[in-house]
């Protein structure tokens, strides 16, 4: 049985693609154990992770909008977070301020997206929800 039928299982809402970003960079799809407690186990462990790196992405990324002008790299983040267990050690030993400092120095130099000529993600949707609203209203 695939990780996503599991979460679906559990009452997990999904995201296509969402799914596949979190798939890829936290290897959600790689289940250890056969025993169905065991499995429900590191689901939720991974459940619990996803949504305290929600947490941080939402705000690093308020973050790099409103005071850098500049748009959060989403996988970026998350292998900044992984690597040398940041995340992990801000979990169980408490220090979330100390992680959020470390985040506020490196979201310039590290974490955000390249600058470019081109419309990012965000002005491209905020656009096209514009042109709908337009298109509904008519």
């Amino acid at each position: 049985m695939s990780c996503f039928h599991h979460l679906r299982l559990i009452g997990a809402p999904l995201n296509p693609m969402e799914c596949e970003n979190w798939k890829s960079l936290l290897n959600i799809h790689i289940l250890k154990g056969t025993r169905p407690e065991r499995i429900k186990c590191i689901l939720y462990g991974r459940l619990i992770t996803i949504t305290m790196m929600t947490l941080i992405a939402s705000y690093a990324s308020w973050y790099a909008e409103d005071h850098l002008q500049r748009e959060l790299s989403i996988p970026k983040l998350i292998n900044w977070l992984k690597r040398q267990g940041r995340f992990a050690q801000a979990m169980h030993v408490g220090t979330l301020e100390t992680l959020f400092n470390d985040l506020r120095r490196a979201l310039p130099k590290v974490l955000c997206k390249q600058k470019r000529k081109r419309q990012t993600s965000r002005q491209l949707l905020a656009d096209y929800g514009y042109y709908m609203e337009g298109a509904l209203a008519a």
